[in-house]
């Protein structure tokens, strides 16, 4: 699986070029439809929408094609390698015209879309926090095209107000002796401490106190964070989406977390009552600030909670936090809800079960994470001739399943070691309104058949030319082969993998052998005439 991979929020610039989209219109909506997608997030998030700047556009597609050509990731580069554009962010911006040295990047690699890009990098902690910061205000993105199932997103996050300061800075700012100041801008120019610190709020203030994330009343919440460098969960390979508070520096000070909850909030009542049950409690959770952060990424003013295990699909979800905020105590109560799926969904621990499926339908299967198969990495599958299957990750844990074959036929699709999953074709499926058997595979071997047998060397009669159907309880039938006298005819079809549809026709008395995988016989007597 090319699952996304986010690489860690830098502090200065870098963008994204698009090198093989198939044409300049195509090249210019994905870069559109990316654009969109980003301010819809900064909307949601009740944050100003970026501007589009060219020149950190112009940066990042420089280093996303720095990236796709050397098949590499992250932030900074080696001189002397193709497309070399700088060694760090900083560089690159500089060298792009861009006149602020403050600016951070999103660095994603995968097989997904922009929007999907965005999406993923959303589901980590770092990089989500890169496009949600109060002190940035415009953006450029790069795209480019590593190969046929590998691209490069390079996103640049920068502010105006520093980058207008830079680009003609004040007399009175600059620094003169005594007093402290900062070296500020491309050219390293001496800045007054006050005026930096007025200079570097100048964004933020005209963004709001605090961002909560998934947002309020969210309803299409990405519900698994999987990868992120650095990692914030070391120890996990899959978690649930984490939920962040972020309070604005340029509004508030000092502030202390005091509770940090998260709670299942859908459901229905118990039978006969009207009314939702109280949320329950998810209590396997990791509550990150700047103190307990691992990787000593998060400020004093950015909180984190993270559910060790990934949250469901199509969920609804309560959050809970209190914080002590300038010595006033804050509560923040809101409710958001998971991505629903918009194909049929089974939960399955891939152990062999059977499920249900309509042919030609798209279904989703889900693996819950668990110690010995806690992400799906790769998988393979197998079906009888006459059989098809589409199959694609959705995240790490879920699959995405088209299987076009007869009635009663199994594709089996296999995880890695015993974990496999069988998908048979069925009048309905399972999916809503559970189903016997016998309805689900009417006219199927182990309903239909005229017989049934363990394949230990049972006798089936047979009158010459008759059509028999026989099932076979032991297992799939595997390779068929049969023997036979001069004066007798044969015709064996395999219909599933458990079933077998024969005729024979000869003398009475005849018997043909029919041998099956694994040693398993039978033989067929021709009795009469039909």
């Amino acid at each position: 699986m090319n699952a996304a991979r986010v690489v860690r929020r830098a502090a200065a610039g870098a963008a994204a070029f698009l090198l093989a989209l198939p044409a300049q219109g195509a090249r210019a909506a994905e870069l559109g439809d990316t654009y969109a997608h980003l301010e819809r997030v900064r909307q949601v998030a009740g944050l100003k929408p970026f501007r589009r700047n060219a020149l950190l556009e112009a940066a990042a597609a420089r280093h996303a094609r720095y990236l796709a050509l050397n098949r590499t990731r992250g932030h900074f580069e080696q001189q002397g390698r193709p497309a070399f554009a700088g060694y760090s962010v900083a560089e690159r911006t500089k060298q792009a015209g861009y006149s602020a040295f403050r600016v951070g990047e999103n660095v994603a690699t995968g097989n997904h879309a922009g929007v999907q890009s965005v999406d993923g990098l959303m589901t980590a902690l770092y990089h989500r926090l890169g496009f949600l910061a109060f002190g940035s205000d415009e953006v450029g993105i790069g795209i480019d095209q590593a190969g046929p199932e590998e691209r490069k997103f390079v996103f640049n996050m920068g502010d105006s107000a520093l980058r207008a300061f830079c680009a003609d800075p004040p007399a009175s700012a600059l620094f003169r002796p005594p007093g402290r100041y900062v070296e500020l801008c491309p050219q390293g120019l001496r800045v007054h401490d006050a005026a930096y610190s007025a200079l570097s709020t100048a964004t933020s203030r005209g963004h709001p106190r605090v961002v909560l994330w998934p947002p309020p009343d969210g309803a299409d919440v990405v519900p698994a964070f999987f990868d992120e460098d650095p990692d914030p969960l070391p120890d996990r390979e899959v978690s649930g989406n984490p939920i962040t508070v972020q309070f604005n520096p340029a509004r508030v000070g000092r502030v202390r977390l005091l509770e940090f909850a998260l709670f299942r909030a859908d459901g229905a009542g118990a039978p006969g009552r009207s009314e939702r049950p109280r949320p329950a409690p998810v209590g396997n959770t990791r509550v990150l600030t700047r103190a307990s952060d691992p990787n000593r990424e998060l400020t004093a003013h950015e909180f984190a909670l993270f559910p060790l295990d990934r949250l469901d699909w199509n969920a609804g979800y309560r959050v809970r936090a209190r914080f002590e905020a300038d010595g006033r105590e804050e509560l923040l109560e809101w409710s958001f809800r998971t991505r629903a799926l918009d194909v049929p969904l089974y939960t399955v621990q891939a152990r062999g079960e059977t499920v249900p499926v309509r042919a030609a339908t798209a279904y989703a299967l889900y693996i819950p994470p668990t110690a010995d198969l806690p992400v799906v990495r790769r998988f393979d599958s197998s079906m009888p001739q006459g059989a098809a299957a589409q199959i694609d990750f959705i995240d790490g844990n879920t699959l995405r399943a088209v299987v076009t074959a007869p009635h009663c036929q199994t594709v089996t699709v296999r995880l890695g070691g015993e974990r496999h999953v069988r998908l048979r074709v069925a009048g309905q499926d399972n999916t809503g309104a559970q189903h016997p058997e016998a309805e689900l595979y009417k006219g199927c071997g182990e309903f239909a058949a005229d017989f049934r047998i363990e394949g230990n060397g049972e006798v089936l009669p047979a009158r010459s030319g008759a059509a028999l159907l026989v099932y076979v309880r032991s297992g799939a039938v595997g390779q068929v082969r049969w023997r036979y006298p001069e004066d007798v005819a044969v015709s064996i079809d395999v219909q599933d993998e458990h079933t077998l549809r024969l005729s024979v026709r000869g003398p009475p008395g005849r018997t043909v052998e029919v041998q099956l995988a694994g040693g398993r016989s039978f033989r067929v007597k021709i009795t009469g005439e039909p």
